[in-house]
C-alpha cells in the first residue's frame, strides 16, 4: 500500500506520496479522498495601514514564502476576504505560485527565479502578475482577468492558479487563473526560467505576500484597512468547482474516524505515522517510519 507521509512546519503542513487534513492538538487525520493535495498553508488575516504602501507595511502575513516539494506544475486554490474597509486605490498584490530565486519587487531577470502572482487595481479589477525571462516591463507583466470578472467586497473570492514550467532555456511554460471557478486567465509560450538544471527553479514556493503598491504614495489607502485568507492548497489536480472551496476534512471523533477513507496518516507530537494496514476489526495499523508497529490512540 502507497501511503502519504506528512511533515509539519510551522506554517503548512506537506505531503510526500498522499493526501491531507489539519487538526491542532494530539492528532492529525489525513483522507485518502484528498488524493491531490500536497500541502495546506494556514490561513491568515492582514492589516494594511493607512497612507503607506510596500510590504514592510502591513501586518498578519506570518511569512513571505514558504516552501513545497518542488514539481514541474502546480495548482493554488485560496479565498481572501476584503472587508468593508477595503480600498482598491490603484491596486496591490495577492499570493501566488513561485519559484527559484522568486523574482519580484522590479529586480533584473534572472535564469533561476520567476513569480507568478495576482493583484487587484482599480474598482476591484483583477490580474495575472508575473515575472519571467521575456517580461516587457521592469517590474513585471500582466494579463487582465477575463470576462469582465472583478474582486468584490464583504464576499469570498477564490483564486485558484495553475502554472507549468517551462523546459530549461526554452518557452514552454503556461498559465492558467481562475476567479471564483470562472477561466479569467489561460495563456502559454512562457518562458517562467532560463538555460538551468532541469530541477533548478520549479514550481517549489507560495508567495504569501499582500500589499498596496506600485512604489509611490498615490498606491497607498486614506484609511487603515483588513483583509482576510482562507488556507492555501497547493495540489496536483484541478479543484472540483461545482462543490464550494473547502480545506481537507478535519476528523476529530471516533465516529468521523469510523465514518472515513482509508488510508490516513496519523501526526502526534514530533513524530509521525502512516496507516500502513488494516486490522481484523476494520480499524487501522499504525507504523513508525521505520515499520515499528504503533499503539492506536483515541481522538481527544
Amino acid at each position: 500500500m502507497r501511503v502519504r507521509i506528512a511533515r509539519l512546519t510551522r506554517f503548512c503542513l506537506q505531503f510526500v506520496i498522499g493526501s491531507v487534513s489539519i487538526i491542532g492538538g494530539a492528532f492529525l487525520f489525513v483522507s485518502a479522498a484528498q488524493a491531490g493535495v500536497v500541502t495546506v498553508i494556514n490561513g491568515y488575516s492582514v492589516t494594511y495601514p493607512g497612507n503607506k504602501f510596500g510590504v514592510d507595511v502591513v501586518t498578519g502575513v506570518p511569512t513571505n514564502y514558504v516552501k513545497v516539494t518542488p514539481a514541474k506544475e502546480y495548482y493554488l486554490d485560496y479565498e481572501v476576504w476584503f472587508e468593508n474597509d477595503w480600498q482598491w486605490v490603484k491596486g496591490g498584490k495577492l499570493p501566488g505560485l513561485v519559484g527559484g530565486s522568486h523574482t519580484s519587487g522590479c529586480r533584473d531577470i534572472t535564469p533561476d527565479g520567476w513569480s507568478g502572482r495576482f493583484m487587484w487595481h482599480e474598482n476591484g479589477g483583477g490580474h495575472f502578475y508575473y515575472y519571467h525571462q521575456n517580461r516587457a516591463s521592469d517590474c513585471g507583466d500582466s494579463k487582465n482577468f477575463t470576462g469582465g470578472l472583478a474582486f468584490k467586497k464583504m464576499a469570498w473570492n477564490r483564486i485558484t492558479e495553475h502554472v507549468v514550467v517551462n523546459t530549461p532555456g526554452q518557452s514552454d511554460g503556461s498559465a492558467q487563473a481562475w476567479l471564483n471557478g470562472q477561466k479569467v486567465t489561460d495563456f502559454g509560450g512562457i518562458k517562467w526560467r532560463g538555460s538551468v538544471a532541469a530541477n533548478v527553479a520549479l514550481v517549489d514556493q507560495v508567495s504569501l505576500q499582500t500589499f498596496y503598491g506600485g512604489s509611490t504614495s498615490d498606491w497607498s489607502p486614506s484609511s487603515t484597512t483588513h483583509s482576510k485568507f482562507s488556507s492555501l492548497i497547493v495540489r496536483t489536480d484541478l479543484p472540483d468547482f461545482s462543490k464550494p472551496f473547502e480545506v481537507p476534512t478535519v476528523l476529530r471523533s471516533s465516529q468521523s474516524r469510523r465514518d472515513a477513507a482509508w488510508p490516513m496518516i496519523a501526526y502526534r507530537g514530533s513524530g509521525m505515522a502512516a496507516v500502513t494496514a488494516m486490522a481484523g476489526n476494520g480499524g487501522p495499523v499504525f507504523s513508525d517510519l521505520e515499520g515499528r508497529i504503533l499503539p492506536l490512540r483515541t481522538l481527544p
